[in-house]
């Protein structure tokens, strides 16, 4: 693919321009609805008033796995009050910051493939999908474009002889800390992106400008802010903290990975319901998923042909270490620690498969022969028909809801209201955010420390989220029961036996919540 060098002055109205449409974009995206079980951590650091409370949770034992992700939502909460849609709101910053850095690198391709990269890069369905929630995962997405802007901009100088712009050096810088400090798996992919830059200063370009100026103090705060992050994970693994075990990763897991990825979750079934049925679910949507798999493979391998052809063979095989390698580290992590690898946590590979698939529409759209072309142009209309679809419907589809923590606590300050005893067994956290008034210690949480449940009556409401049989039955019969997922909240099924047991009738269902009411 041919590049040209990189130039400036950049035209003030098309990078204002290109910001308005990204800002547009994340609006469209990111909603008001309930947070659910993901988000509430990030709520109450959003919440908290005092920066000691906040440095004090992020350096207590254990500390955290994703510390500048919650360190930026505490600032971000002091700016904004930390309602459903300002929490998801702190995505668009880091989103335009990202899709800015990609703009600004692609100004030295085609047109046609900067295009095209930009766009599957803002209408991506896992894009749209964790833009609309307050989680880290738009933060390790915007690192990691942000690295692969800087990597495409020394491809682009790499026949000029020129040193690099201090603006990608700073990109880069940038974008190294945003991912290894959003996620310590986001360290892995930094890790190799430091080694890929360094072989490749050290072959094409003049690495020695990096020694002094405006480039050296960028190395220097780099490597330290990287070691500072390096030792606080460290300490925190060493200290029992990681991933939750909740469940394993599993070859099914993987292959939702992949689903995930090419972007066909959209295209099928919510995730309460993947979670009830598992692959079962799949079924009613068959037809659509075989297509489109069919589709977004065509445009995977025809842009994989086209880099195998952009790069020689080695150039090739670095480029594949440097993105792949870290997953396959993640996976044999996942498997042989007990925790479960999903697409999320590999959302630092997604710029290079945007990338790809840019490739791929490139490819087809730069074949000759008439015949074949028609149906090959009829192919990515497809294409991006599909990804387009399949991100709205991470949005705006009633099947991809989350769990809707704000209907079954406003049941609960109803019932409460009304003089009634209330169960909750949902996420404790969840509730508080909420103001329903129960009984969760945040700070054990934190702190991964398993307190025994205490089988006394509690009014007006009581956490019961995994209590043995034999607590359940000693305490006063509730009015209500307001349950949510039970491989989380009822594993052992003690909560489900006391339902059937006590003759409780569920009288409302919605996003992974039940209710429940005693037959009088």
């Amino acid at each position: 693919m041919a590049t040209t060098s990189y130039q400036f002055p950049i035209r003030r109205f098309g990078v204002w321009s290109f910001i308005l449409i990204q800002i547009c974009v994340i609006l469209l995206a990111i909603s008001n609805e309930s947070l659910w079980i993901d988000e509430f951590v990030t709520a109450y650091y959003a919440s908290l008033h005092s920066l000691d409370r906040a440095y004090e949770l992020l350096f207590i034992s254990k500390g955290s796995q994703t510390p500048l992700h919650y360190l930026y939502y505490y600032f971000w909460g002091q700016l904004f009050e930390p309602n459903e849609f300002n929490l998801r709101l702190a995505n668009l910053p880091l989103f335009v910051l990202g899709q800015l850095s990609l703009f600004l690198a692609l100004r030295a391709y085609p047109r046609n493939f900067g295009f095209f990269f930009l766009i599957l890069s803002a209408f991506h369905p896992m894009v749209w999908q964790y833009a609309n929630e307050a989680r880290p995962y738009i933060m390790m997405y915007a690192g990691s474009q942000m690295i692969l802007a800087y990597i495409l901009h020394i491809h682009s100088i790499k026949s000029a002889g020129e040193n690099t712009n201090i603006l990608f050096s700073g990109i880069f810088v940038a974008g190294c800390i945003l991912l290894f400090g959003s996620s310590m798996l986001g360290g892995f992919w930094v890790l190799t992106a430091l080694a890929y830059v360094a072989y490749f200063h050290y072959r094409y370009l003049n690495w020695r400008y990096l020694k002094s100026g405006a480039n050296l103090m960028l190395v220097c705060i780099l490597l330290i802010i990287t070691l500072l992050l390096g030792i606080y994970y460290l300490k925190s693994v060493l200290e029992g903290g990681g991933a939750s075990r909740v469940s394993s990763t599993t070859f099914s897991t993987l292959l939702f990975d992949f689903y995930e990825l090419l972007g066909l979750s959209g295209l099928g079934p919510g995730r309460t319901e993947l979670r009830g049925t598992g692959a079962a679910s799949l079924g009613n949507y068959w037809i659509l998923l075989l297509l489109a798999g069919a589709v977004f493979s065509a445009i995977l391998i025809r842009g994989l042909k086209s880099a195998v052809q952009l790069m020689d063979k080695r150039e090739f095989v670095y480029v594949a270490i440097v993105t792949l390698l870290p997953v396959v580290i993640i996976v044999i992590s996942g498997f042989a620690m007990h925790w479960r690898v999903l697409g999320r946590h590999l959302i630092s590979v997604l710029p290079v498969l945007n990338m790809v698939y840019a490739l791929g529409i490139v490819g087809f759209l730069n074949k000759d022969y008439s015949q074949r072309r028609k149906f090959l142009v009829l192919i990515i209309f497809i294409f991006l028909l599909l990804i387009a679809y399949s991100a709205v419907s991470m949005r705006f589809s009633d099947k991809h809801k989350k769990d809707d923590y704000r209907a079954a606590a406003n049941i609960a300050l109803l019932d409460i209201s009304q003089g009634k005893h209330v169960w909750w067994a949902a996420y404790g956290l969840g509730a508080q955010h909420y103001g329903v008034p129960i009984k969760y210690d945040i700070d054990s949480e934190f702190k991964n420390i398993v307190i025994r449940k205490q089988c006394i009556d509690e009014s007006p409401v009581k956490f019961i989220s995994d209590a043995p049989r034999e607590c359940l039955e000693s305490l006063t019969q509730p009015d209500t029961i307001i349950l949510s997922k039970l491989e989380t909240f009822d594993p052992k099924g003690e909560i489900v036996t006391y339902l059937n047991t006590n003759k409780y009738v569920k009288v409302q269902a919605f996003s992974a919540f039940t209710i429940w009411r005693r037959v009088k």
